[in-house]
């Protein structure tokens, strides 16, 4: 039962059914716990829980989850004057995966900010251009605030006039989409291992693996790095490396017969002679008479 806050009729923040540890017993996300600056989430075996009443309402669990579990919560709406972040600044610095989404949705290249009031957002600032660097794209610079303005009127009672509100939209998914041209994760499946089941294909909540008659397609730029492919992976064939190339990846592969137990079964060559049941079948009992 989900209990809703009785002044403003709000439900609490909470972590809902899509967490990764809820669909996937064993895995071992923590993306959120991680992020969260005042130790609101608990992680158990069977998922994840948020508690409200420690939960300071920053927003970086939702720039974190790679798939979108955080419910009843918001990006924290930010001041914006022209392409500069501006005064008044949160407490709690925003996250990297956020500032790049205020880099790509609304062009910010600067923040007007106080770096002795607020170290934090310069650690915050600092980080991200060195992903810009790696991203190409250029980088956000720090302007310092006009000292006749700030030690006054707008420092008590709040932004001027040509300040606006705004916030980004939040999550793995929306940074994909942002930066569509550049991959972050690449998914790779060693052919040795891998027994064609499709468990990862299935599993995967962004389309990032697909299998269809004959083809295994792997889509770098869909893929939010959740780990499951690799989680249901039992024979350890999956793995994710960090990439940019976004090129869709297709591989073949054959329906062949195996000359033990005479049924069809999914082989990366035409002429492979051995399903893989009977290949870990030690006893020999599947072999037809």
């Amino acid at each position: 039962m989900v209990r809703v806050n009785a002044l403003t009729r709000s439900p609490p923040p909470r972590v809902g059914e899509l967490c990764l540890r809820r669909r996937l017993r064993q895995h071992p996300c923590d993306a959120c716990a991680q992020a969260c600056p005042g130790a609101a989430i608990t992680l158990r075996p069977d998922g994840a829980s948020l508690d409200s009443e420690r939960c300071v309402r920053c927003g970086r669990c939702l720039f974190s989850c790679p798939v979108a579990a955080l419910e009843n919560l918001a990006p924290p709406p930010r001041y914006l004057r022209d392409n500069v972040l501006v005064a008044p600044l949160s407490a709690v610095a925003p996250s990297v995966e956020e500032l790049l989404m205020w880099h790509r949705e609304h062009a910010v290249r600067a923040v007007e900010m106080d770096m002795d009031r607020h170290p934090g957002w310069a650690l915050a600032v600092a980080a991200l251009n060195l992903r810009l660097r790696r991203l190409g794209e250029p980088c956000w610079t720090r302007i310092a605030p006009d000292t006749a303005t700030h030690s006054g009127w707008r420092w008590r009672r709040g932004p001027s006039a040509a300040t606006t509100t705004a916030s980004v939209s939040p999550g793995r998914r929306a940074r994909r989409r942002c930066f569509a041209e550049q991959a972050e994760w690449q998914p790779e499946i060693d052919e040795r291992a891998c027994t064609l089941c499709g468990a990862c294909a299935r599993v995967c909540p962004e389309g990032a693996l697909r299998m269809d008659a004959g083809t295994l397609e792997i889509a770098p730029g869909n893929c939010t790095g959740c780990q499951s492919c690799v989680v249901v992976c039992i024979v350890q064939a999956m793995v994710l490396e960090p990439g940019a190339d976004v090129s869709p990846r297709r591989r073949h592969w054959y329906t062949a017969r195996c000359q033990h137990c005479h049924q069809p079964f999914r082989a990366w060559q035409p002429d492979a002679p051995v399903c893989p049941l009977c290949q870990h079948h030690v006893q020999g009992m599947r072999t037809a008479r």
